[in-house]
């Protein structure tokens, strides 16, 4: 018989198993939570890009805020002249859903804009983003 045989059981090896899949149990879900979180903060961010193009173009014109019809003259103010990336959905140089009231889609970001002021709204994973940007 062999007598100095080297390795793992098989109970030893199952409870391996076992406590790389409550592990992962765990893991996962708070991966996926930290996912979400950080593709609301890059909305949030890209509504603050937003709100800095809206600023300058205002500065450029007399303190007049753009509409929908200046939509062209605030791109060009954005980093690269391009709308940001929607972090949800990938889709890249999404303009502002909106400019007259406030998101309503997944990782979008809108505008109620007037030539006297704005708010800028974003949307997250579920709901309206907490972040509201006015000029107020």
């Amino acid at each position: 018989m062999f007598r100095n045989q080297k390795g793992f059981t098989l109970i030893e090896l199952m409870i391996v198993v076992v406590i790389i899949g409550i592990l992962a149990a765990i893991a996962i879900p708070n991966f996926i939570a930290m996912q979400d979180r950080a593709r609301e903060a890059s909305v949030k961010a890209n509504m603050h890009s937003f709100q800095l193009a809206v600023e300058d173009y205002a500065v450029k014109n007399t303190g007049t805020y753009p509409v929908a019809a200046n939509a062209a003259l605030v791109q060009a103010n954005l980093p690269s002249g391009n709308w940001p990336r929607n972090p949800f959905t990938g889709v890249a140089n999404e303009a502002p859903e909106t400019w007259a009231g406030a998101a309503a889609t997944l990782g979008r970001f809108g505008t109620n804009a007037t030539t006297t002021g704005y708010t800028i709204t974003g949307f997250g994973k579920t709901a309206i983003l907490p972040l509201s940007l006015t000029n107020g």
